[in-house]
């Protein structure tokens, strides 16, 4: 049993005629990729082309740049994480002058009301306004950060997203056609962003545009309003109501979607999990997921792989902390097809009793390499040695591609992660590497860094990224953010946490 998410109706036509369909965002491309491939009465058939409008920016920038076109071929785009990256990079050396607690949230805000700034084009319409507003502080410093963003792009040959569209649209204006096939079709572009709608307006003085919107609702349902005292009374009620659904409606499809940080979004899980299903909280790791969510349970750095890897990474510095040593060697992913766990434990018993809460990698290696203790572990000695002599054939400064390249080498000499991996770490694995592969794509953006920045980096990235979990097509319910379920088809529909407080959201 499958829930249809989103309906094809309106684009039969144009996936029949081959042609380009660019959709708002990867979640309604993804759903509607979905939907042709349960209609397909065969396992193999021939992909749509469905696009990202984001994705289908890059690729076409990168595809004027191909054809040597100036405007494109000297300049490279960056992606959102690069550009949060760059502008962390300008708030951190504003330290001395705006002391933050959180440089790197920070960046994320400015990069964002940067994106903002760009896709409503408030600099070339109200331009005189924005300048008149420099006696607030805020916007002053903000400013003062575009500036230098924008040199530092400029110097380094970097471009963002936003701007990436400012040059596509001047050069259909006052150039002319770029190297496209000539139908496209806009989906679900119901009220876009006057960047983008210049956009689609530059690219119909050249190409063929078909504007197509989804099919409007015909539920016969109206819309109700409820006020609760609390929110435990809101999720309760919620609760009701959807196992009143599914009483009725088993293939119903049901959006919970709402303005919820991390805690709420955990607490509707746990909520919506005990009420359809009892059990699952015996269950544990065995629970079967009721809800499809873009928000995971977990971040990445709290699965115990990746917290392992990034803890061996350390091993790179000289001097380090205790407690992080005796952590690493319980770890089972530490040269676990080398191990006498009689000796690990003898070691970390030692460690705790001789030694204060830092210490040197070479005071550790000696410990470890004593052949007359107990806690004698030559496999670990040695490769201790072949890390040190390694780093030291390295300069102090490396570009984030070779630093990818140095750790993961790394990591192989100190047997991480092992051989004996679950289907769910390969998985988690297999997200550390799209991550390393984030992490070398800096390059162009920091610069050569040194170890400590370096590894910060990586973590940094690490920390934004979330536990894997797997789509579902037979799951009724799906919980979303609104700016995640816009474009997404529902039967039954519950705004949730919808009140002054959250909505709209603060920039």
């Amino acid at each position: 049993m499958s829930i249809r998410r989103i309906s094809l109706g309106p684009l039969e036509t144009a996936i029949a005629a081959d042609a380009t369909i660019l959709v708002p965002n990867n979640r309604i491309r993804d759903a509607l990729l979905h939907a042709y491939a349960q209609r397909c009465d065969t396992e193999v058939f021939r992909t749509p082309k469905i696009l990202g409008i984001d994705v289908w920016v890059r690729r076409v920038w990168d595809l004027a740049a191909s054809h040597g076109l100036p405007a494109f071929a000297g300049r490279q785009p960056i992606s959102s994480t690069e550009e949060s990256f760059l502008w962390m990079e300008i708030i951190e050396a504003a330290q001395d002058r705006i002391p933050l607690l959180n440089p790197e949230e920070t960046a994320r805000a400015v990069s964002h009301a940067y994106q903002l700034l760009r896709q409503w084009q408030l600099e070339e319409k109200q331009g005189d306004v924005l300048t008149s507003h420099r006696v607030i502080p805020d916007i002053a410093v903000f400013l003062d950060w575009k500036a230098e963003f924008e040199a530092e792009c400029e110097r380094r040959q970097l471009i963002s997203l936003a701007d990436c569209l400012k040059v596509i649209n001047r050069h259909c204006l006052n150039v002319g056609p770029l190297p496209l096939s000539n139908d496209f079709c806009l989906y679900s572009f119901l009220s876009p962003p006057p960047l983008y709608a210049d956009l689609f307006a530059s690219l119909e003085k050249h190409h063929s545009i078909q504007r197509i919107n989804p099919e409007p609702p015909d539920t016969g349902i109206g819309g109700k309003h409820f006020k609760f005292d609390s929110w435990r009374d809101e999720i309760s009620a919620c609760c009701e109501w959807v196992e009143a659904i599914l009483s009725v409606s088993p293939n119903a499809h049901i959006g919970i979607v709402g303005e919820l940080d991390e805690s709420r979004m955990r607490e509707v899980k746990r909520r919506l999990n005990q009420t359809l299903d009892p059990q699952s909280l015996l269950q544990f790791d065995t629970a079967p997921n009721h809800m499809n969510s873009s928000q995971a349970d977990a971040k990445l750095n709290d699965e115990a792989l990746i917290h392992d890897g990034l803890l061996l990474l350390g091993l790179i510095r000289e001097e380090q902390l205790s407690e992080e040593i005796c952590r690493l060697l319980r770890s089972p992913f530490l040269l676990d097809e080398h191990t006498n766990w009689q000796a690990r434990f003898q070691l970390e018993r030692h460690l705790r009793r001789q030694l204060s809460d830092r210490c040197q990698l070479s005071e550790l290696q000696f410990i470890a390499g004593q052949k007359d203790k107990d806690y004698y572990w030559p496999e670990f000695t040695a490769a201790l040695t072949r890390l040190r002599e390694r780093m030291r054939r390295e300069h102090s400064r490396l570009s984030p591609l070779r630093w990818s390249q140095l750790f993961a080498q790394l990591l192989a000499e100190l047997g991480w992660p092992g051989s004996q991996l679950s289907n769910y770490q390969q998985r988690v694995l297999e997200q550390w590497q799209e991550v390393l592969q984030q992490f070398a794509r800096l390059t162009p953006v920091i610069g050569a860094v040194d170890i400590n920045k370096a590894l910060a980096s990586l973590r940094s990235l690490v920390s934004r990224a979330e536990a894997s979990q797997k789509f579902m097509p037979a799951v009724n319910l799906s919980l979303y953010s609104l700016k995640e379920a816009a474009g997404l088809e529902f039967d039954y529909l519950w705004l949730l946490n919808m009140n002054d407080q959250v909505w709209p959201p603060s920039i």
